[in-house]
């Protein structure tokens, strides 16, 4: 989310408050009084410019298979920008990565300022486990100068390998400021739809991925050798604060005169997630204790893409409670 959608959600929310001043506006609350408004739910989302991740491979600890003699890459890719990188693994989808049934916990504050508009603020809270990965790379020559996506590489694979990612769970805690419009009730007084808007900053904890990398056969042009499986952990998303804001819509239904039911329907975008777009990996020690070998036939490090703004879409239901000392005038009996 940058500052040119922020402006324009702001417009949004200065016209529906506008539109709450008017003459001709007869809506259901109560002018000048204060209301509580907890809520539960789902907020399922996407990113929305997935990038390819790159697995960087010394290039002389690889065999390359193209070759009738089973040649050491090291003296097929005779260039220094030859290293070896891989894109076969585009960055996995938010429900690929998480359990898409994002718990959505929350709790508004707000005032009525007129019968028909609400300012509040909205703190939310929300959390997906992590997920199992099973990711298949393939190793490829890169171009010289250009090693970002599939038109970088030259000529066949020249090795894969399969390995598993377990990602950690998924904390995010927002704060937002937004105000709610409300249209006259029908239906006897009972319902009444309303459109909001609000901006704020969600907060992002951690997320760890544990890989399992798998044992890699050496070749005998260098050695020979075995290097054994081995698990790794590395933070994958940095903790971070970023700009958020979205747009509401939902239906007001009167229980009495102080209690009401809300349902909400919400898109909300939310800037990239802070990766670490550099993962480097714990060398591992052959078998047989070869010391020229240790830097050999492993990925050195992920070169990790971007996400792209979040976008969220959450359905919840509260029940709103507002006070007042008297309490009369808010619904119809």
């Amino acid at each position: 989310m940058n500052v040119r959608h922020l402006l324009a959600l702001l417009v949004c929310m200065a016209t529906t408050s506008l539109m709450a001043f008017g003459d001709n506006c007869c809506g259901p609350c109560l002018p000048h009084t204060w209301y509580f408004l907890p809520k539960l739910g789902a907020a399922p989302g996407f990113f929305a410019n997935r990038g390819y991740e790159m697995r960087v491979v010394p290039r002389s600890g690889i065999s390359c298979p193209t070759s009738t003699i089973d040649t050491p890459c090291d003296e097929i890719l005779s260039s220094p920008q030859d290293i070896l990188q891989q894109n076969s693994c585009r960055l996995f989808t938010f429900s690929e990565g998480f359990t898409n049934r994002v718990l959505h916990v929350g709790g508004e504050i707000g005032w009525y300022a007129t019968d028909c508009c609400a300012y509040f603020i909205d703190l939310i809270y929300n959390r997906a486990g992590g997920d199992c990965l099973n990711q298949h790379t393939s190793n490829f020559r890169a171009i010289d100068g250009c090693q970002q996506d599939n038109g970088c590489f030259s000529g066949s694979e020249l090795t894969s390998t399969d390995f598993i990612i377990n990602l950690s769970s998924y904390h995010a805690f927002g704060a937002y400021i937004g105000n709610r419009y409300f249209f006259d009730r029908i239906l006897c007084d009972r319902l009444s739809f309303w459109l909001g808007g609000k901006v704020g900053l969600m907060h992002r904890n951690n997320v760890c991925a544990t890989s399992e990398l798998p044992a890699i056969e050496l070749p005998e042009e260098i050695g020979g050798g075995t290097l054994p499986a081995v698990t790794v952990s590395n933070t994958v998303i940095c903790s971070s604060n970023a700009l958020s804001g979205g747009l509401q819509l939902g239906l007001d239904i009167c229980i009495n005169e102080c209690w009401s039911i809300l349902v909400g329907a919400e898109v909300v975008a939310t800037s990239p997630f802070k990766v670490n777009r550099n993962i480097p990996f714990a060398f591992r020690t052959p078998v047989d204790s070869m010391a020229s070998a240790q830097d050999l036939a492993q990925p050195t490090n992920i070169i990790a893409p971007s996400t792209g703004t979040f976008i969220q879409f959450p359905i919840w239901i509260g029940a709103s409670w507002q006070w007042d000392w008297c309490c009369k005038q808010l619904c119809v009996a």
